[in-house]
């Protein structure tokens, strides 16, 4: 699995950013924060504290077209266009039940308000 780390800037905020998965495959990637010690993952509504992202990007609305600097774009976007600076409502419970790979949650997905459903396989 290749993995690569973007460094997204949106002023004032600058935070790194990780996708595995070969970016080239037709497959969503995995994308999440950098969550450690130096770094936190930024304040949003549609980004949960341990760096899941619910993006639709990420999900429903991939397409092979798609790329690295799509990726990024859209989370510079989600962070310059944020007005409240929250986490998702259910951060801890979904922090303390999440799988590593965000992409074996079921996200749903609204402008307002991210919901998430844990799939085990």
């Amino acid at each position: 699995m290749e993995e690569w780390i973007f460094t997204i800037t949106c002023r004032p905020l600058t935070r790194p950013c990780r996708a595995s998965n070969s970016l080239s495959e037709s497959k969503v990637p995995q994308v999440t924060f950098v969550v450690n010690d130096i770094w936190q993952a930024p304040i949003h509504p549609h980004i949960y504290s341990n760096g899941h992202i619910c993006a639709s990007i990420l999900g429903n609305d991939w397409s092979p077209v798609l790329n690295a600097v799509s990726i990024c774009i859209t989370m510079q976007s989600m962070l310059a266009s944020n007005k409240s600076k929250v986490r998702p409502e259910g951060d801890q419970r979904y922090v303390r039940n999440a799988p590593a790979n965000p992409k074996l949650t079921s996200w749903k997905y609204d402008d307002d308000v991210c919901t998430n459903y844990i799939c085990w396989n």
